[in-house]
């Protein structure tokens, strides 16, 4: 079993959005240790959703999906049978979602993405 999550910190008052294939409480206690990274060191991260993959690459796709990241260019070629069309991917500092701030995210639409508040 595989999982894509999201965690929230009310210390660091943000959102992280990882994917995993270890059992989840046992993730969610390494990001609440004090480590180097991200996650490190805030220790309140609590789990606000998570979805379960059959495998460890469906989860790293959906990871990739929620923070609006494309695929790797070499991943996207492949699977277009070798149209090498389409924008570089975008390039998150850490695993931070800009549209995942308190109070933006309103929950996911029926296709899956995060709707977000108006202003």
């Amino acid at each position: 079993m595989a999982y894509t999550y999201i965690l929230y910190s009310a210390t660091a008052n943000k959102f992280y959005v990882g994917s995993t294939n270890v059992a989840l409480p046992l993730r969610i206690k390494k990001h609440n240790t004090n480590h180097k990274g991200f996650t490190g060191g805030v220790g309140d991260w609590i789990l606000q959703y998570h979805e379960e993959f059959d495998t460890a690459e469906g989860a790293r796709k959906r990871e990739r999906e929620i923070k609006g990241v494309e695929e790797p260019k070499a991943h996207r070629t492949a699977h277009r049978k070798g149209s090498a069309r389409g924008k570089s991917p975008s390039i998150l500092a850490g695993s931070e979602h800009p549209d995942l701030q308190v109070g933006r995210v309103t929950g996911l639409s029926s296709t899956g993405k995060f709707e977000r508040a108006v202003s």
